[in-house]
């Protein structure tokens, strides 16, 4: 009989490789996120900006 609290177990594992990688991610992604949500806003205010 198969116990899927192993495979549970395994999926739930993070050496400090694999963690370093998703921070490292998240970070980026976040960081990407606020550049490019930067970039719109100003093109977004410049629409509506009189001249």
């Amino acid at each position: 009989m198969w116990n899927f609290t192993n495979s549970i177990n395994v999926l739930g594992y993070f050496d400090p490789g694999s963690g370093s990688l998703v921070l490292q991610a998240l970070v980026g992604g976040s960081a990407g996120l606020m550049v490019f949500g930067s970039y719109v806003w100003k093109l977004v205010v410049s629409q509506f900006q009189h001249h």
